[in-house]
């Protein structure tokens, strides 16, 4: 028996503990009905919420309103009574019985409903957070970890570093770990906006791989799950020529970053001496004044950089289509500085390690502060002990644009994946919130936002560029730059075959170097491709042809490409190396200006029964004019090889190229740099 007061203490824990217990049963169940409903896995979990509802409405109005149900109660009980009476016949009288008072009943009926409502409380929570757990948080519990989903990324070689840092600390964070890893970010780069939309047309396979079942077509990597270029200009340059294989889906701009033109701060006043005195400047009016000011003005070649492309796209926009000669001036007020010259962040590293303090340089807002910073400039170029050597003052052009950064989700072959899907938008959400604020980047209003430094103008305006502007400047710019003409020469003796550090053969490293050559060409260039040795009757031309010395139109570039990709790599007979390039600068007579021969070779045993490198050097010597030649030494000794050197040693060789110490794009901008540069010098 309970002591005095014991009863009202039970009743007053009730009062207490049950409406606790009913308040932690609809926190689980607003934790974790969102969840669940957001995954599709809430078919159970609604009609159990019903029956909840329900049991919880009966034991409110029973504790709260007993005086409502005890007359409803009674009037039930007469009209059972009185059915009763009307329908059965009237029996004998029976003993009275003796009646429990309605309280009572209803007092334990209200304690067995509460009950039943806590239990089922209860038991709702833990199945929700049990299901909730096992499909959601841990799927496979108790079991090990499934593969996670791999998320295959392109993005900009400018872009590259902060990208992947934010990758890596999304595979850790909470929104890609529950229990497993859900998704793993492979990364991967590309700086040419005319491979990239190359590759989608042609569903994800380089023009070398046209007709052919060359490893050169693996050397783009695999298709991608997301594309991050630099600007929506690129999607729509893609997107012009609707590739069949792939649907491209722009999910919104992650952050903004626009050009600026920086010089050295020591050069500040005497360029804005030089300026207008009304109104912003224009990028013509900031390059005249740098010159005039005794600098260099350097940018990206655009061939191969993105942000030396929308660069570019910025300042051929007051020049009117179609005008060459403009463009010809413009380009040759304008350098790529240094070596490797691939991307905007090299060509920062060169200033930063050479301590150039003449060069102004055309770059984005954000790679700038990179700079200023003294923030990591790509793999070539750590982050130094302090500040770098050459401060630099960004100006705004009144006329620049800026690069939005979208974020596009690949589909390819229009078949959807639910999970990759889910994944893909996790990661573009998680993107969204700290790129802005991670890299020195702008929100996508253009307004400064995370830790920047005063320097930084508060807002700017934001200007995208347009897919139009960037097709126009693709097509002009190989015209506006000094043209050349290039006899390329490729050794497919037995020795090419031997496979490289890539694991594929020399022979077809030499053919994606020399088809990243071929996309640099414009229509002024002139260009042909040949092999040695070649096949036939002895005395024969002993030179392949696979594709004559023509002007590089676009038509010409595609068929030298499928040429290039086709050719037998299994010559026959012998022919050394001096002979080859010697027949092919003879080729080069008359066909066009700043002639040059370029060789890959590995230059192993190549010269044994001909010329010899004097002999070479005298017969070069004696043309009106004499080609440059420049050797791109693919072996395991590549540049030290003796045949190699003895071309240098006799003034044969302008340069040679080790093919493993640079990437394809280094390699070419190394090349190109060097043949234009050398032509503009002649």
């Amino acid at each position: 028996m309970s002591g005095p007061g014991g009863g009202k203490r039970h009743k007053n824990a009730r009062r207490i503990v049950l409406p606790l217990i009913g308040g932690v049963t609809l926190f689980v169940i607003e934790i974790f009905a969102p969840l669940l409903i957001d995954s599709g896995d809430a078919a159970p979990f609604l009609s159990l919420v019903g029956l909840l509802v329900v049991l919880v409405a009966v034991a409110e109005l029973l504790r709260l309103q007993p005086e409502a149900i005890e007359p409803l109660a009674s009037l039930l009980s007469a009209v059972a009574r009185r059915l009763r009476l009307r329908t059965r016949p009237r029996r004998a009288p029976r003993q009275a019985r003796r009646w429990i008072p309605a309280a009572a009943v209803l007092r334990r009926l209200r304690v067995l409903v509460a009950h039943v409502v806590v239990i089922a409380g209860f038991a709702a929570s833990a199945w929700l957070a049990t299901t909730w757990v096992t499909t959601r948080v841990a799927p496979g519990w108790g079991e090990p970890c499934g593969r996670p989903l791999e998320l295959r990324v392109l993005t900009s070689a400018e872009n590259r570093d902060i990208i992947r840092r934010l990758a890596d600390e999304f595979a850790v964070s909470p929104e890609n770990n529950r229990g497993c890893r859900l998704a793993h970010i492979t990364l991967s780069t590309q700086s040419s906006a005319e491979v990239v939309r190359q590759a989608f047309l042609r569903e994800w396979s380089g023009p070398s791989s046209v007709g052919t079942d060359s490893p050169v077509a693996t050397l783009l990597g695999a298709r991608p799950d997301v594309w991050l270029p630099a600007s929506t200009a690129e999607v729509e340059h893609v997107l012009a020529l609707r590739p069949r294989d792939a649907e491209l889906e722009v999910m919104g701009s992650l952050a903004y970053t626009p050009m600026v033109f920086a010089a050295p701060k020591r050069y500040r006043q005497r360029i804005e001496s030089q300026l207008p005195q009304a109104g912003s400047p224009s990028w013509r009016d900031l390059i005249d004044a740098a010159v005039r000011s005794g600098l260099t003005v350097a940018r990206p070649d655009p061939g191969l950089s993105v942000a030396g492309l929308l660069a570019t796209v910025d300042l051929y926009r007051g020049i009117p289509r179609g005008n060459t000669q403009a463009l010809r001036d413009l380009e040759r007020r304008i350098t790529s500085l240094g070596t490797p010259v691939s991307g905007l962040r090299d060509l920062l590293c060169t200033i930063r390690t050479s301590g150039a303090s003449t060069t102004a340089v055309i770059v984005t807002e954000q790679a700038w502060l990179d700079y200023e910073r003294g923030e990591p400039l790509g793999d070539g170029c750590p982050r130094p002990g302090g500040r770098p050597p050459v401060s630099y003052h960004a100006f705004h052009p009144a006329d620049a644009h800026g690069a939005d950064h979208p974020f596009v989700r690949v589909t390819w072959g229009k078949e959807a994946d639910p999970r990759r899907d889910e994944a893909i938008d996790r990661w573009r959400r998680w993107l969204a919130e700290r790129l802005a604020s991670a890299g020195g980047y702008r929100s996508t209003a253009g307004q400064a936002v995370g830790d920047l430094p005063p320097i930084i103008e508060p807002e700017v305006p934001v200007r995208r560029f347009r897919g139009q502007e960037l097709a126009r400047t693709l097509e002009e710019f190989p015209s506006a730059r000094q043209a050349v003409t290039l006899a390329f020469i490729v050794d497919r003796s037995g020795s090419m075959n031997k496979p490289t550090a890539e694991n594929v053969s020399r022979l077809d490293r030499a053919r994606e170097l020399i088809d990243a050559s071929l996309r640099l060409l414009g229509a002024a260039d002139s260009a042909g491709v040949a092999a040695f040795p070649a096949e036939g009757e002895p005395g024969g031309p002993r030179l392949h042809q696979i594709q004559p010395v023509v002007p590089f139109s676009g038509e010409n570039r595609e068929e030298a490409a499928k040429r290039l990709a086709a050719f037998d790599g299994r010559g026959s007979g012998h022919m050394p190396l001096y002979d080859a390039i010697e027949e092919a600068a003879r080729g080069l007579r008359g066909r066009g200006v700043n002639q040059a021969v370029v060789v890959f070779t590995d230059g192993e045993r190549s010269t044994r029964g001909g010329i010899d490198a004097a002999e070479l050097a005298r017969r070069l010597a004696a043309s009106a004019d004499r080609p440059r030649v420049f050797v791109v030494a693919i072996g395991e000794r590549e540049c030290d090889e003796p045949d190699i050197t003895r071309l240098e040693e006799h003034d044969v060789m302008s340069r040679c190229y080790a093919a493993s110490e640079s990437t394809t794009d280094q390699l070419i901008g190394w090349l190109f740099a060097d043949l234009r540069a050398e032509g503009e010098a002649r």
